[in-house]
């Protein structure tokens, strides 16, 4: 994605998700761009049960196709309405728990504006525990690119930023034709063929249940 044709094509997903979002508001909750600035991707799942608690019994009756959602729609409910104390609600749970969280949203975002709306968004927050968050799934490869993003983004930081201040669609399309993190969306991409992730995390899931085990009322 080196020229300017494929970085049109990228702003024009990124718009096109924000589309599908605005009008299905499909997958796991996440901030939209009215929150904060960000750039919307991932919105509520419709009609998705959300369990005011979940033990080791109701773990192991949840389907796989249903199972990281549900544990991302019940630790959603325990942030604030802006969501701004979402990463001390993660960061204080389980280490099963962040690994699920903060690599779903690492895929989420890459899938939908690559790594370098990752680090525009708040989701960038996680982006030091990602790396051993996918190394905690066995996604070795993952943990090894992320850390690749993280220094990417570090050495570009200061450019960056520049755009932030601006806080704009503009702003943030502009700033894809000054990052290197372009280069690693399809690496990403790649490894991610078949949704490897997925299929680890379920596993994950599935073989620490115990991990996972949310008490207390959860509602919106």
């Amino acid at each position: 994605m080196k020229n300017a044709w494929a970085i049109t094509i990228i702003v024009i997903c990124i718009i096109m998700g924000i589309v599908i979002y605005t009008t299905f508001n499909k997958s796991f909750t996440k901030k939209s761009q009215e929150n904060n600035g960000s750039v919307g991707t991932i919105g509520d799942f419709d009609n998705h049960k959300i369990y005011t608690q979940l033990d080791v019994k109701t773990i192991a009756s949840i389907p796989d196709n249903e199972l990281e959602i549900t544990i991302m729609e019940h630790v959603s409910t325990r942030f604030n309405k802006n969501w701004t104390n979402e990463y001390e609600v993660v960061s204080a749970m389980s280490p099963g728990i962040r690994a699920v969280y903060s690599t779903m949203v690492v895929e989420s975002e890459v899938d939908n504006g690559g790594f370098n709306q990752f680090y525009w968004n708040s989701s960038n927050l996680f982006a030091k525990e990602a790396v051993e968050d996918f190394e905690r799934l066995g996604a070795k490869p993952f943990a090894e690119l992320m850390k690749e993003a993280n220094a990417i983004r570090e050495s570009e930081k200061a450019r960056m930023q520049e755009f932030k201040k601006e806080d704009t669609m503009e702003a943030f399309s502009e700033s894809y034709k000054y990052t290197k993190l372009n280069e690693l969306d399809e690496k990403f991409y790649k490894l991610n063929e078949n949704e490897i992730l997925s299929k680890l995390r379920i596993k994950y899931i599935r073989e620490h249940p115990e991990e996972f085990v949310l008490e207390g009322k959860a509602g919106k």
